[in-house]
Protein backbone atom coordinates (compact mmCIF):
# COMPACT_ATOMS: atom_id res chain seq x y z
CA UNK A 1 0.00 0.00 0.00
CA UNK A 2 1.26 3.49 -0.92
CA UNK A 3 0.82 6.32 1.42
CA UNK A 4 0.41 9.37 -0.06
CA UNK A 5 2.84 12.25 1.32
CA UNK A 6 1.82 14.63 3.59
CA UNK A 7 1.87 18.39 2.76
CA UNK A 8 4.44 21.28 4.60
CA UNK A 9 2.50 23.78 6.35
CA UNK A 10 4.59 27.04 4.99
CA UNK A 11 4.07 30.68 4.33
CA UNK A 12 4.19 32.15 0.92
CA UNK A 13 7.60 33.86 1.79
CA UNK A 14 8.60 30.72 2.92
CA UNK A 15 8.28 28.85 -0.97
CA UNK A 16 9.55 32.70 -2.56
CA UNK A 17 12.80 33.05 -0.23
CA UNK A 18 13.54 29.29 -0.98
CA UNK A 19 11.97 27.69 -4.20
CA UNK A 20 13.90 25.05 -4.79
CA UNK A 21 13.85 24.07 -1.51
CA UNK A 22 9.82 23.76 -2.27
CA UNK A 23 9.50 23.35 -6.05
CA UNK A 24 7.51 19.85 -7.12
CA UNK A 25 6.76 19.55 -2.84
CA UNK A 26 3.25 19.57 -1.45
CA UNK A 27 2.80 22.25 0.72
CA UNK A 28 -0.13 23.64 2.71
CA UNK A 29 -0.81 27.12 3.21
CA UNK A 30 -3.49 28.88 6.07
CA UNK A 31 -4.98 31.63 5.84
CA UNK A 32 -4.70 32.61 2.08
CA UNK A 33 -7.15 35.06 -0.08
CA UNK A 34 -7.69 34.39 -3.39
CA UNK A 35 -8.25 36.91 -5.69
CA UNK A 36 -7.94 38.19 -9.74
CA UNK A 37 -10.82 36.15 -11.11
CA UNK A 38 -14.09 35.01 -10.11
CA UNK A 39 -13.11 31.62 -10.72
CA UNK A 40 -10.10 29.15 -10.94
CA UNK A 41 -9.49 29.38 -14.20
CA UNK A 42 -6.11 31.11 -15.21
CA UNK A 43 -4.21 33.34 -12.84
CA UNK A 44 -5.36 33.78 -9.68
CA UNK A 45 -3.44 35.86 -6.46
CA UNK A 46 -2.99 33.64 -3.17
CA UNK A 47 -2.06 35.82 -0.43
CA UNK A 48 -1.38 34.95 3.28
CA UNK A 49 -0.06 37.87 4.22
CA UNK A 50 3.31 37.42 4.04
CA UNK A 51 3.54 37.53 0.51
CA UNK A 52 1.69 36.99 -2.79
CA UNK A 53 2.07 33.77 -5.41
CA UNK A 54 0.20 32.96 -8.42
CA UNK A 55 -1.85 30.10 -8.55
CA UNK A 56 -2.56 28.61 -12.17
CA UNK A 57 -5.37 26.08 -12.76
CA UNK A 58 -6.35 25.04 -16.08
CA UNK A 59 -9.08 26.18 -18.13
CA UNK A 60 -10.62 22.67 -18.75
CA UNK A 61 -9.60 21.29 -15.15
CA UNK A 62 -13.24 19.95 -13.38
CA UNK A 63 -13.17 22.59 -11.40
CA UNK A 64 -12.17 25.53 -13.79
CA UNK A 65 -15.55 27.43 -13.42
CA UNK A 66 -16.06 27.01 -10.06
CA UNK A 67 -16.70 30.11 -8.14
CA UNK A 68 -13.29 31.22 -5.59
CA UNK A 69 -14.63 31.49 -1.68
CA UNK A 70 -14.36 34.51 -0.65
CA UNK A 71 -13.44 34.24 2.89
CA UNK A 72 -9.72 33.21 3.71
CA UNK A 73 -8.70 29.39 2.47
CA UNK A 74 -6.34 26.92 3.44
CA UNK A 75 -5.03 25.56 1.10
CA UNK A 76 -3.12 22.15 -0.31
CA UNK A 77 -0.92 22.98 -3.43
CA UNK A 78 1.82 21.86 -5.52
CA UNK A 79 4.91 24.56 -5.67
CA UNK A 80 6.01 24.80 -9.52
CA UNK A 81 8.06 27.18 -11.79
CA UNK A 82 6.89 28.24 -15.29
CA UNK A 83 8.51 31.28 -16.06
CA UNK A 84 8.07 32.11 -12.17
CA UNK A 85 7.57 30.36 -9.24
CA UNK A 86 3.62 29.46 -8.52
CA UNK A 87 1.27 26.94 -7.29
CA UNK A 88 -1.33 24.70 -8.45
CA UNK A 89 -3.76 23.09 -6.77
CA UNK A 90 -5.03 19.00 -7.90
CA UNK A 91 -8.80 19.51 -7.68
CA UNK A 92 -11.45 21.23 -5.98
CA UNK A 93 -11.31 20.02 -2.43
CA UNK A 94 -7.73 20.78 -2.10
CA UNK A 95 -9.16 24.28 -0.95
CA UNK A 96 -10.84 24.55 2.55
Amino acid sequence: MVTAPSPRTVTVADITSDTEAYESTLVRIENASLSGNSTFSGSITVDDGTGSIEMFTRNDASFANDALPSAPVTMTAVVSEFNAVQVFIRNASDIN
